[in-house]
């Protein structure tokens, strides 16, 4: 599950998009899922010159699949170079986290975007 922690940050000053997801594991069992950013909004896709990027590492330098115990979080950070100016609007729900785990693929929006 995606975090309420997560978002999406852009420095206007050093041009660069950030990425932070936090995934949840709220289950009684071990979670093993893989992960990759998607650009939903198309100017924010513009911009960074990407539809998606996989995750191949996390915060705790675990590789994919990504291997969650219960009850546990880890978080995915990614960086990326963007080419103009990128609007508030777009931020908000124009990234998101596709989660693929037992089959099965959702991709969940990152809802809190900033300028900073």
């Amino acid at each position: 599950m995606l975090e309420q922690q997560s978002l999406v940050r852009w420095n206007a000053e050093e041009n660069t998009l950030e990425v932070y997801a936090a995934i949840a594991n709220q289950a009684d069992a071990d979670a093993s899922f893989k992960a990759a950013i998607v650009f939903l909004n198309p100017p924010l896709r513009d911009a960074v010159g990407l539809d998606r990027v996989e995750v191949t590492e996390d915060d705790r330098n675990g590789k994919t699949p990504f291997l969650l115990k219960p009850y546990t979080e880890t978080v995915l950070k990614h960086t990326f170079a963007t080419a103009g100016q990128l609007e508030r609007a777009w931020l908000s729900k124009g990234v998101g986290i596709e989660i693929t785990t037992k089959g099965k693929r959702m991709t969940l929006p990152i809802k809190y975007g900033e300028i900073g």
